[in-house]
């Protein structure tokens, strides 16, 4: 698949989600890791699941091992630790590829983690239900806050939606400008347009440098 720009990113991602979420539990399996290696595969939200990594790092490393000393007592300990729904995402996601990255899956591996981390009771329908709330969905409303909502001064990462409207509305103000000035209108709407759409799709240090490329003056 090409590399998606930010609003096709979005709604993918919202189909794929809802497939996942309302699978049979004998396919969460197979869903759930096609859906990841989606993630990774496109840039934009490759570069957001890091961000969980660096943003969210000292959750990340109390994480404990399966079968580590003390494993039971850390890991309520984390669990209890979590006061918010970013947080609640974060793990979230941090469990899912924690047992991506496990040698062996089966069918019930991931249904497994409400057990041993949420202490899910009932049977496994019930079990498919505490994943999608209390992992699952977390992990998609906190990646999709990242690309709707949130700002970043790292010049590697992607521009969200927010920041995308906000930049739009800088260049329509320069469009209003140059055509208060009458000249070479044609040629730098055209500019303004493609900058317009490069927002969706590029790293803002790329972005910057192609603007910069725009405003600077022609021999």
């Amino acid at each position: 698949m090409r590399n998606l720009n930010i609003d096709e990113l979005e709604s993918k991602i919202q189909d794929y989600a809802l497939d996942v979420e309302y699978i049979e539990k004998q396919h969460l399996e197979v869903k759930l890791t096609q859906f990841i290696n989606f993630l990774e595969s496109q840039p934009i939200s490759n570069r957001i699941l890091n961000r969980f990594f660096e943003d969210y790092q000292e959750l990340y490393k109390k994480i404990p091992q399966e079968k580590s000393q003390n494993w039971r007592k850390s890991k309520k300990d984390l669990v209890d630790d979590i006061k918010t729904p970013e947080l609640q995402g974060a793990l979230g996601y941090f469990l899912i590829r924690q047992k991506l990255d496990s040698p062996r899956l089966y069918n019930n591996s991931f249904l497994d983690l409400t057990h041993q981390w949420f202490e899910s009771q009932g049977d496994l329908d019930q079990w498919k239900d505490d994943f999608n709330t209390l992992i699952f969905k977390p992990f998609i409303e906190l990646l999709n806050w990242y690309i709707s909502e949130s700002q970043s001064y790292n010049s590697k990462d992607y521009f969200s939606k927010v920041e995308i409207s906000e930049f739009n509305e800088k260049l329509t103000d320069l469009e209003e400008k140059i055509t208060k000035l009458g000249f070479g209108q044609e040629i730098i709407f055209d500019e303004i347009q493609e900058l317009n759409e490069l927002l969706k799709s590029l790293k803002k240090k790329n972005w910057s440098e192609i603007f910069k490329g725009c405003n600077t003056p022609q021999n």
